[in-house]
């Protein structure tokens, strides 16, 4: 009974699988450095919609888990302006 419920942990956790929460994380990072990156304003709009993300992935992970979130917004925006010259 021990060992079932140590299994279960490991591979649930918060109730999703670790399949669920990694597709979860890159699709998070994924849209939190594409939404600066394409669009500029209303900056009110785009940091909305990023605070959002931070909330919900810092409810569901682990910080080692959410430091590409929290990095890849600034990396967008400045990425953009490079490419762009914005």
């Amino acid at each position: 009974m021990g060992y079932y419920k140590k299994s279960f942990l490991n591979k649930y956790i918060n109730g999703y699988s670790s399949i669920y929460q990694t597709f979860q994380m890159i699709s998070f990072s994924v849209i939190s450095f594409a939404i600066p990156f394409f669009l500029k304003h209303p900056q009110w709009l785009i940091g909305i919609i990023i605070n959002f993300f931070l909330m919900k992935s810092a409810m569901s992970f682990k910080f080692k888990q959410i430091i590409p979130l929290i990095i890849f917004p600034s990396l967008g925006v400045l990425a953009a302006g490079i490419l762009f010259g914005e």
